[in-house]
This record gives structure tokens, sequence and C-alpha cells, in this order.
């Protein structure tokens, strides 16, 4: 009676969200106490990122700079040559000419440097931690500049391991060398419209590839949406959370419906081509290339970094 009297006078939670195991349990799912997001939450945010990237990509090609003036085509094909011609430097005050074009092309096309700097980093950290050990005298033999450690001989060590200068020139040239290129890359993908991008690579390759590139491209956000449903409708299921092994198991069991919703995809864009007359090669809607006046500045500065 009492206990009846108590649920009409206030609410009353169900058990199972109230005690703390279940209040811990969509953090502790799938972690194993390892510290980490549960599998689901991690792929959602995943999703949820490339989506955000290339809204991002959006916003920043939609600016009114200098790249953005720019036509795809060239500033692919541009960027390529720069790439190869870097490939071909020796020495770091070669290659630093193409570092610095780079990161003055992202302040003229009013790229945000802190995010086009963020971007650079995780890779320009994992080439140096590649290259430091090859600036030691344990890789690379030469004239000493500076002494790390003296072993006196352990285990058939040198007595000295230093730094050498042949060493740090090799480190420092390949550290430049790879963020010169990486700037160039992040260039063309943050001043060009993702569709734009797209139809400018495949208008460099034959028309089954062209057709590939340009229906992935249109296709991959609305599955990426989908994956994302998927997850939050799990999500809104399991109040309590689920278990890793389950975690998995439903994941494994999402990729294989998003890879039979991507062939009933195909099949049905297959029939509509077919229906609509359309070959398999889309046409070039980029038109005939007709150069303008930012184009033919940016090939004279390119041109003018290789002369140097």
């Amino acid at each position: 009676m009492e206990e009846k009297e108590k649920i009409r006078g206030e609410t009353v939670l169900p058990e199972w969200l109230t005690t703390p195991q279940a209040i811990r349990a969509p953090q502790a799912a799938g972690a194993r106490g390892r510290g980490r997001r549960p599998l689901l939450e991690r792929t959602l945010h995943e999703a949820v990122r490339f989506l955000d990237d290339a809204l991002f990509n959006e916003a920043v090609s939609a600016r009114n700079g200098f790249l953005q003036k720019v036509d795809a085509r060239i500033k692919i094909a541009v960027t390529l040559v720069l790439i190869v011609a870097l490939s071909f430097r020796r020495s770091p005050l070669e290659m630093l000419p193409f570092a610095v074009f780079a990161l003055l092309l992202a302040v003229l096309s009013r790229v945000p440097i802190g995010v086009f700097l963020k971007r650079l980093l995780p890779p320009v950290l994992m080439t140096c931690a590649i290259a430091i050990p090859a600036s030691l005298n344990l890789v690379v033999k030469g004239q000493k500049v500076f002494t790390i450690l003296n072993t006196g001989g352990w285990h058939g060590l040198p007595p000295e391991v230093y730094l050498t200068r042949q060493g740090l020139l090799s480190a420092i040239g390949l550290v430049i060398r790879v963020l010169a290129s990486l700037e160039l890359v992040f260039l063309v993908s943050f001043t060009t419209r993702p569709a734009r991008l797209v139809k400018g690579l495949g208008s460099m390759l034959p028309g089954f590839l062209r057709t590939l590139a340009g229906i992935s491209y249109r296709y991959i956000f609305f599955l990426v949406r989908r994956l994302e449903e998927f997850i939050l409708a799990q999500k809104a299921r399991t109040a309590g959370g689920i278990s890793g092994a389950q975690a998995r198991a439903w994941t494994g069991s999402r990729a294989a419906s998003l890879l039979l919703l991507s062939l009933e995809l195909k099949d049905d864009l297959k029939m509509a081509m077919e229906a609509r007359g359309m070959s398999y090669g889309l046409r070039d809607t980029e038109g005939k290339l007709r150069p303008r006046a930012a184009d033919l500045v940016f090939i004279a500065l390119s041109a003018g970094v290789l002369l140097i």
C-alpha cells in the first residue's frame, strides 16, 4: 500500500536506470577497462568527423582567395609537377622554397593557418621520429656535430653515439620534403570544392574510372549518413549499453547491410542510366580548359619556384 502511494505521489525511475552498474555501462561497454570509448561511439565520432571535414573544405573553398580562382585541373597538374620536381632536390636549401611557397599560397588563399598547421603536425612528427635515428653515427657515418651518449664500447657499440653533419642534412631534407609535399596536397583539397576536385581528377582518367570516381563521391555521403542513423538507432534501443562482443557482432552486421545497400544502389543507378540512354562514360562537365588571369599567375609563380 505504501509503495502504491509512493508511485502515485512522485515519478519513480525504473531500477535498471538507477543502479550504478547501469549508469556506468555506456562508458564501460566494449572498453574492457582500457579507458577507451565504446566501439559504436568511436565509429559515430569518425562518421561525424568525416562529414565535418567535408563541410569545412566546402566553406574554405568558397572563400575569395587566390587559389580558389584557379582552375582545378591546373591546380592538380601544377601540384603534381611541383611534387615530382621536389623529389629530385637533394639539398634542404633547394627544398625550402617549395615549403615557403606553399605557406605563402595558404595565406593568399585565406586558409585558416591554425587548422592548416594542425593537419600537417601529425605526419611531420612521424617523419621526424623516422628521420632522427638516421642522423646518428650508428646509421650514417660522418662529421661529428654533437655527442649524445658515451657508451665506452658497450656490447660492441661505438665509443660515442653522436649526431653527424651528413645525417642531420639528410634528416632535415626528408622533413622539409614531406612538409612541402603535404602543404601542396592539402592546399589543393582545401581550396577546391570536393565536387570540382573529383571532376578535375576524373578529367585525367579514362571514362570508366571517371564514372566510378564521380559516383563514389556522390554516394559516399549517403552511406555515411545511413551508418550514422544505424548507430543512433542502436544507441536509442540500448540505453544500458552493449558488451564489446555484441558491439563487434552488431558492427559486422551493419557493415554487411551497408554493402548490400551499396549493391542495390549500384543496380538502381545502372537501370536508371540505361533507361535514359546514358553510356557508362560521364561527359566532361568542366568544359574546355581556358586559362584565366589567376591560372597564368599561379603557373608563373610555380615556374619561378622550379627555377630557384
